[in-house]
């Protein structure tokens, strides 16, 4: 299993090393990033929900509007 990466985003200047494993981060802090939210070359959220938007709606209830409906018998 592969614990690091490399992401180019535009703009960047070269090539940044990241990994989502804290532990294998916390051995190479010094040429690795922890790719989490926060991070600098974590993507940032383009929006965010508000309150009465996710009103009632769990993930549960998303995944399962969003999974493909089986066919019915004609």
């Amino acid at each position: 299993m592969r614990v690091e990466q490399r992401i180019v985003r535009p703009g960047m200047a070269k090539p940044v090393r990241i990994t989502t494993r804290p532990d294998y981060f916390d051995d190479h802090t010094e040429s690795l990033e922890l790719w989490s939210p926060g991070s600098p070359s974590f993507p940032a959220a383009e929006a965010e929900a508000t309150s009465e938007e996710l009103d009632g709606n769990t993930i549960a209830a998303i995944l399962s509007s969003a999974a493909p409906k089986e066919n019915s018998p004609s």
